[in-house]
C-alpha cells in the first residue's frame, strides 16, 4: 500500500491537498498536529498532517476479515497486517476529524442553524456531502438526496471501522503535550544562557585583561570586522584614558564616546574633489577592479558638482571593453546634458581632454581591471599618464575583505592613486575594513557611496561620521538620508 502525507495549516486545507492528487476516492489512513517553525522551536505554529492512500483494496475493505486461525496465522500475506495496521489508523483519523468538524461547527452556530441531524453516539460526524451507507463506506450522495441546483461534491472516501474488531490508538493526552513544551522552552533558554557564557569566555581568552565592562566592546568590534589586534589596541588605549580597572563597569555610552574618539584620530583628514585654478579643467580619473561601482560614482560626482555647485562637467570614457558601461554612462549624460566622448588609446585620451578644456571638470571613467591582470594594469597606466590627471581615486568595495583591498591598492597605487572611495556600505556585514586599510596605507579617503540614487548616495567621508559606520554606532542609509536633509538646508 502506498502511503502519502500532506501538511497544511487547517485540516480543511489538508483534506483539499488530499483531494487534488489522489482524488476522492482518496482513504484518509491518519492525521495529526504537529508544530513547525520558529527558532529552536520558539514561536512554532500547528500544523496538520494527514496520511492518505488512493489504493482501492483499502477503500474497498467492507467487511471485517475472518481472523486467521493457528494453523494460518504463519500463512497469512504481509497486505493483511498492514490492512489492520491502516484501518486502525484511520479508526483515529475518523475520529480527530469529526473533532475538528464538530468545533469548526460550533464556531458558525451563532450565525445559523446546523441542518444536519447529530451524528450516532460512537461514531465521527459525517463529511460534508457525503454519507455512510451499510458497510462502513462513505460515498457521494446519490442524486436523488441532493437538491437540483445544488452541484455535486466529490468526497474522500472515509473507511468506517466501527465494525472491525481493532484496538484503538491510545488518545494523547493533551496535559502531557503541554508539559514537554514548557520544557523544551526551558532547555532552549539553558542552551541559549550557555553560549552567551561561551561566547563571553572566548572573548575574555582573546582579551583576558580587559576590564570587565569593555569585554562586550571587543566583540563588537569583531562583528565589524575590525582586526583582532587592531580591537585590543584600540580597548587598551580607551581603558587607559578613562581609567578603568578590572571588575570595574564603566557606562556604555561612555566607552563609545572614547572609542569614537580614538577611530576618528586613526582617521585620516577627508579629501574631496576640489577644482584647479580657473581657466583651466580639473582632470579626475576613477580605476579600480571590475564591479566596485566606479561608473555610478562618475555619474553622482557629476551630477553634484553640475546641480549643486553649477559647475559645467564633461565625460570622457575608455571603457571600450563593456558596451553596457558606455551606455550606461551617455543615459547619465543625456540626463544632466553633458558632453561624453568615448576613446580607444592614450593619443585619443589627450585629444578629448583638449577639446574639453572650456570646462570647469573632466571625469574619466576607466574600465575595471583585476589587481591580478598586470597587462591591463600596464595598459591603464599609459592612459593616465596621457591623461595628466589632477587627482586618481582609487574605487574600493566595502564588501570586499582585507587581503583583497590591501592587494588591489598595492597594484593599483602606482597609477598614481591620490584618494580612496568607499562603495557599498550598505551591503558591508561590517565596515571594519576601512580602518584596517587606512591603519596601513598613507591614503585619504575623498568619498563614501551606498546604493543606486543620483547624485544622493554619495558623501564626504569625514572623521566623525566615518568613525560611527566603521564602530557600527550608526547606519549608512540613516546617514544619507540625514546628509541629504542637511544639504536641503533642514535642521536635523
Amino acid at each position: 500500500m502506498k502511503l502519502k502525507t500532506y501538511q497544511a495549516r487547517t485540516m480543511s486545507e489538508a483534506l483539499a491537498k488530499v483531494k487534488k492528487e489522489l482524488g476522492p476516492d482518496a482513504v484518509i489512513l491518519h492525521t495529526r498536529t504537529l508544530r513547525r517553525g520558529g527558532v529552536l522551536g520558539v514561536g512554532a505554529r500547528p500544523i496538520v498532517e494527514i496520511t492518505a492512500t488512493s489504493d482501492t483494496r483499502a477503500a474497498g475493505a467492507r467487511k471485517p476479515a475472518p481472523r486467521p486461525t493457528d494453523a494460518q496465522s504463519t500463512d497469512a500475506p504481509a497486505e493483511d497486517s498492514t490492512l489492520s495496521r491502516s484501518v486502525a489508523m484511520a479508526q483515529a483519523a475518523v475520529k480527530a476529524y469529526g473533532a475538528v468538524e464538530a468545533r469548526e461547527s460550533a464556531a458558525s452556530a451563532s450565525a445559523r442553524k446546523p441542518a444536519a441531524t447529530p451524528p450516532v453516539a460512537g461514531r465521527s460526524k459525517p463529511v460534508s456531502g457525503m454519507q455512510f451507507r451499510k458497510g462502513g463506506v462513505v460515498t457521494p450522495p446519490r442524486k436523488q438526496d441532493v437538491p437540483p441546483p445544488q452541484p455535486k461534491k466529490a468526497g474522500i472516501a472515509l473507511i468506517d471501522t466501527a465494525s472491525f474488531d481493532l484496538p484503538m490508538p491510545p488518545e494523547v493526552n493533551t496535559d502531557v503535550a503541554i508539559e514537554v513544551d514548557t520544557d523544551i522552552r526551558s532547555e532552549i533558554e539553558e542552551i541559549r544562557q550557555m553560549v552567551r557564557n561561551l561566547v563571553d569566555r572566548s572573548d575574555r581568552s582573546a582579551f583576558p585583561d580587559a576590564p570587565e565592562s569593555l569585554t562586550s566592546f571587543y566583540s563588537h568590534l569583531i562583528s565589524q570586522e575590525v582586526e583582532e589586534q587592531l580591537a585590543r589596541e584600540l580597548l587598551h588605549r580607551a581603558a587607559k584614558n578613562l581609567g578603568v580597572r578590572r571588575n570595574v563597569r564603566v557606562a556604555d555610552e561612555i566607552v563609545r564616546m572614547e572609542l569614537r574618539r580614538l577611530v576618528g584620530e586613526m582617521l585620516p583628514t577627508p579629501s574631496p574633489l576640489k577644482l584647479a585654478r580657473p581657466g583651466r579643467p580639473t582632470v579626475v580619473a576613477l580605476v579600480g577592479p571590475t564591479g566596485v561601482g566606479k561608473t555610478t560614482t562618475i555619474a553622482k560626482l557629476a551630477a553634484n558638482m553640475k546641480l549643486r555647485e553649477r559647475k559645467s562637467v564633461g565625460f570622457i570614457t575608455i571603457d571600450s571593453y563593456r558596451i553596457a558601461a558606455v551606455e550606461q554612462l551617455r543615459t547619465y549624460a543625456q540626463i544632466l546634458k553633458v558632453p561624453l566622448i568615448s576613446v580607444l588609446s592614450p593619443g585619443d585620451l589627450r585629444s578629448a581632454i583638449d577639446r574639453m578644456s572650456n570646462m570647469d571638470l573632466i571625469l574619466i571613467d576607466t574600465a575595471g581591471r583585476s589587481q591580478k591582470d598586470d597587462p591591463r594594469i600596464a595598459e591603464l597606466h599609459d592612459f593616465l599618464r596621457a591623461a595628466r590627471a589632477d587627482q586618481v581615486h582609487l574605487v574600493l568595495s566595502s564588501t570586499s575583505r582585507d587581503r583583497t583591498t590591501r592587494e588591489a591598492i598595492e597594484r593599483f597605487r602606482p597609477l598614481g592613486v591620490t584618494q580612496l572611495i568607499f562603495t557599498k556600505l550598505d551591503e558591508a556585514v561590517g565596515l571594519g575594513v576601512i580602518l584596517n586599510t587606512l591603519k596601513r596605507v598613507d591614503l585619504q579617503v575623498s568619498y563614501l557611496t551606498n546604493g543606486q540614487a543620483v547624485p544622493d548616495d554619495i558623501q564626504i567621508a569625514s572623521t566623525g561620521k566615518l568613525a560611527k559606520l566603521i564602530l557600527g554606532f550608526d547606519d549608512p542609509n540613516d546617514l544619507m538620508q540625514r546628509s541629504r536633509k542637511e544639504q536641503m538646508g533642514v535642521a536635523i
